[in-house]
């Protein structure tokens, strides 16, 4: 997913979205800084930097942070940030690289941030309380835009303060000096609302109606927080993978598992829908696709067989099914209902019925 640069003051952070930047050629072409401009009087955040820390508002004289924004150019080779995508664990560097200099005295105070986040998370509960989140951006194509990748969690499950931060010594042209080299944990499960963000800024940091559902969690038990293991509750229906008999893959598409919630149609598991086209957002049994399935779907180019699984039509050649995002490994859940629905669907819309005669 594209976000266009005059979209970015009001979009959510989407894990995997491209934010694009401006084109005039300036600092005011920097996405992070209109994606993160909130208006109501807060202030902005800053245009430069790998570690761009955003304070709290409404607190005379507070350096409280509300939120980290970590940025990863692959423009600076003392700074060579990996993040790997299959154990989801992001290497991210300080910000000094001056010889002569204390880690902790850089101009920006990210190494300072860093590690005093980092003892937070490695305290107790209540250290915890104080801590802020860190969103985690990469540049693309060595342009200006950035990808949104995730939430970087500066814990691990059983470990050690030692084990994740570290100060190594490293040298350049100049000579040698000590920085950071930090490890996160990145959750890319989750759209970040950015009505939290707002709540941050006002410095709600636990409380907030709006916030992932594992940060209760994180800050409840750091260092003892099992991400993988994480258990789902009612509460947190509407931003979580959640299969059941309400909705065959709750708040994502059916097809594709994309989860902008506010781009998903909901149609009624009612034989109707391909006489009235009409769509329903609290349908107790309901089918939710995206807007590019959803019109596959009425086209009759995909279904579901008689046990969930997603087929394709005849019309649609095999090798294309990669190129429209259709993942033909997908099961869905099902009910008598949505059964009756989808084996009319099968029989009066789907365009390949007679080599499907035994999904019916």
């Amino acid at each position: 997913m594209i976000v266009p640069f005059d979209k970015l003051e009001t979009s959510d952070l989407i894990p995997g979205t491209i934010y694009k930047g401006g084109v005039q050629g300036n600092y005011g072409d920097d996405p992070l800084s209109s994606l993160f401009k909130l208006g109501n009087g807060f202030k902005g955040i800053q245009n430069k930097g790998g570690i761009r820390r955003v304070k709290v508002e409404g607190i005379r004289n507070s350096d409280e942070e509300a939120y980290i924004v970590l940025v990863s150019t692959g423009k600076n080779k003392n700074w060579p940030d990996y993040y790997n995508e299959h154990t989801k664990i992001l290497t991210y560097y300080g910000d000094n690289e001056t010889p002569g200099n204390s880690y902790l005295n850089t101009h920006l105070k990210g190494n300072l941030s860093l590690q005093k986040n980092f003892e937070l998370a490695y305290g107790d509960r209540i250290d915890r309380t104080d801590m802020p989140p860190f969103f985690y951006f990469k540049n693309v194509d060595n342009g200006r835009d950035i990808k949104f990748i995730g939430v970087a969690l500066p814990v691990f499950y059983n470990s050690k303060l030692e084990d994740v931060f570290k100060l190594e010594n490293f040298s350049n042209e100049n000579g040698k000096y000590i920085n950071v080299k930090a490890h996160f944990k990145i959750v890319d499960d989750y759209v970040i609302q950015r009505n939290w963000l707002y709540d941050l800024k006002r410095g709600n940091k636990i409380k907030s109606q709006y916030q992932p559902p594992f940060w209760d969690d994180f800050i409840e038990y750091g260092p003892k927080f099992k991400l993988e293991e994480f258990k789902y509750t009612e509460k947190h229906e509407k931003q979580i993978i959640k299969e059941d008999t309400r909705t065959l893959m709750n708040r994502r598409c059916s097809i594709c598992n994309f989860n902008f919630e506010n781009l998903l149609i909901s149609i009624k598991a009612n034989p109707d829908y391909f006489f009235s086209n009409s769509t329903s957002n609290n349908s107790p049994d309901e089918i939710l696709f995206c807007p590019n399935h959803r019109r596959l779907f009425d086209l009759g180019l995909i279904s579901f067989d008689n046990k969930g699984k997603v087929i394709i039509s005849d019309d649609i050649i095999q090798s294309n099914s990669n190129n429209l995002h259709i993942d033909l490994s997908r099961n869905i859940s099902l009910n008598d209902n949505i059964n009756s629905f989808l084996k009319f669907h099968r029989k009066n819309i789907f365009k390949g019925f007679e080599k499907q005669k035994s999904l019916i």
